[in-house]
This record gives structure tokens, sequence and C-alpha cells, in this order.
């Protein structure tokens, strides 16, 4: 019963968090996310729902108010990189009309490790899922303790309207 009452209390504190952490996270970029869960054993459940949160509020344009580009970076890995933020910052510019129509769709989260996973999903456009755009499978990563979009799959997606940015000396270049 003693068990019962500790996993009940367990799984309320990390919903709270998880629902505290979303807010604040929507004002800070992802300063204020919850920690990553380790994506194995009784913790790899919170893990999934982390990975497709990062991915929400790295892709999803529809929000209202929209999402700022500082709020998106912080669930991308590699914004450290000035040259990979500048990247950033021009595609979204250029790109802020298509964006603000386009979503995500997370389909499958499968852990390649505690701190990694592959991510099956579909890009969202004007409200209809159109598979087999979004480069399958993208990846997720933790960096700074937070689960992120890896810095390949924002390449991989920018790649899709531009593929200069993965020739030598680009911030996409293998």
């Amino acid at each position: 019963m003693r068990i019962r009452a500790v996993t009940l209390l367990t799984s309320l504190v990390t919903v709270g968090t998880l629902v505290v952490g979303g807010a604040v996270a929507e004002s800070a970029g992802a300063k204020g996310a919850p920690k990553a869960a380790p994506c194995a054993g009784s913790t790899k459940g919170t893990a999934i729902k982390q990975i497709k949160s990062a991915f929400d509020f790295f892709l999803n344009g529809t929000t209202k108010p929209p999402r700022a580009n500082n709020v998106r970076k912080g669930y991308i890995a590699g914004m450290s990189d000035p040259a990979l933020s500048a990247l950033f910052d021009k595609n979204f510019v250029a790109n802020a009309a298509q964006a603000a129509t386009t979503n995500v769709k997370v389909n499958k989260v499968t852990c390649t490790g505690k701190s990694k996973a592959d991510v099956t999903a579909d890009l969202v456009l004007n409200g209809k899922a159109t598979p087999g755009i979004f480069p399958n499978p993208g990846s997720a990563v933790v960096e700074n303790g937070v689960w992120k979009a890896s810095k390949q799959t924002l390449c991989d997606l920018i790649a899709l309207a531009d593929s200069t940015v993965t020739q030598a000396g680009q911030p996409c270049a293998p």
C-alpha cells in the first residue's frame, strides 16, 4: 500500500512538473523545462512525452500567440553554435508564412539510449498530415538536461528547401 501511495505521489508531482514546467518553458525557452527523464525503465513514458513536447515547441507554428524564435530554439540541440542559430533565424523568417500553418504529429518515439531517441513524425500542413515530407526518422537528444530535437533533424528539415546547408563549411555539413 505504501509503494502505491509513493508511486501515485510521484506521478502527480511529475504531471504537475510537466504542466508548470511547460508554462515556464513557453516564456523562457527551454530554460524552465522539466529535467529530461531518461528514456528507459520506469521513466520512459515521461521521456516520450517530453520528446513529443520538444518537437511541438520546435515545429508547431499554429499556436496563438505564435511562439517566439528563442522559445523554439530552446528545444533544438546545437543552438549554442552561432552559425546554426543564424541559419535557423534566416529560415524561420524566410518561411514564416508557411510555418504559421505547420504543425507536427509525432507518430512514434523509439528510445535508442537513455538520452537519445528516434522520432517518426508527419508534418501537418494547413491541418492535414502530409506523410513522406518529414525526414524520418528524426531524432531527439538530451542537451543541458532537456529533451530537444537534434541538430540533424533541424538540418534535414532545412535541407528539404535548401540542400546547400549540408555543403562543406555550412552549419549542417557532416
